[in-house]
């Protein structure tokens, strides 16, 4: 599985570097077509640095597994990613798994006016 270096973003003070899987990569090209998934790599990117929530889902096989809520175009915006610590000689990395338009009320309620 190949990494590709983007760009960082920080969470709790600590600096993550944000990379794509090539499995993530395509399936986010993949799916362009689908209006709830239209988004690009770019976007993305910026949607991981607005940001206004990160929030941890505790699962037991997933322990570094967050989702990040950005609003945007009055549209909320569900971004998954694994937020790995620095370990075993690697820097701190976030990694991009997918994102589109939220449809969880919880999420949409985050950002009523």
């Amino acid at each position: 599985m190949e990494l590709h270096l983007n760009t960082s973003v920080l969470y709790e003070g600590i600096r993550y570097s944000i990379y794509w899987t090539s499995k993530a990569a395509e399936h986010v090209a993949a799916n362009y077509v689908d209006p709830l998934h239209r988004v690009t790599h770019t976007e993305i990117v910026q949607l991981l640095k607005r940001a206004r929530y990160k929030i941890p889902i505790q699962q037991e096989k997933r322990p570094y597994f967050f989702v990040f809520l950005t609003g945007r175009a009055s549209m909320v915006w569900e971004t998954y990613v694994y937020l790995i610590p620095p370990l075993n000689n690697w820097p701190a990395r976030c990694v991009i798994v997918t994102c589109y338009q939220s449809n969880k009320q919880q999420y949409r309620a985050l950002f009523a006016v």
